[in-house]
């Protein structure tokens, strides 16, 4: 049975110092759909690397929570490492720490994403061009 992180969310807001400013959506929404909607935040922090990765390729920076190495290991590839942190950061605060630092370096980790992203979608197109002139 797939997890569903609208419940924890939910539970969250009991929590939060603002919950006017806190909210959850209960719709569900396919990847572009998700996409169009990410791309009007400023930050995504992902707690699952499908909509850390759909945020930046809306042109949304994303800071991953890996429960794995996966998230990790993409945000490596991407040169972004910055953008990872461990799901223990939750614990001890330093997921806080890692936002703020985002923040204070917005403009330039946003071109850093954004450019990561179009590398990669670059490479992507260009494996793609090779396989079909080999499939011909």
């Amino acid at each position: 049975m797939p997890k569903d992180d609208r419940m924890v969310a939910l539970t969250l807001r009991d929590h939060v110092t603002q919950p006017e400013h806190y909210h959850v959506i209960m719709d569900e929404f396919n990847d572009l759909e998700l996409g169009i909607l990410l791309n009007h935040c400023h930050l995504t922090i992902g707690t699952r690397l499908h909509s850390a990765i759909i945020s930046m390729n809306f042109g949304t920076p994303a800071v991953a929570i890996n429960y794995e190495h996966k998230s990790m290991g993409v945000m490596n590839q991407l040169g972004l490492p910055q953008m990872a942190t461990d799901v223990k950061s939750l614990m001890d605060g330093s997921l806080i720490d890692k936002v703020k630092t985002v923040l204070a370096d917005y403009d330039n980790i946003k071109l850093k994403v954004d450019t990561a992203v179009a590398n990669e979608r670059e490479i992507g197109n260009r494996i793609t061009e090779e396989i079909l002139k080999v499939l011909g």
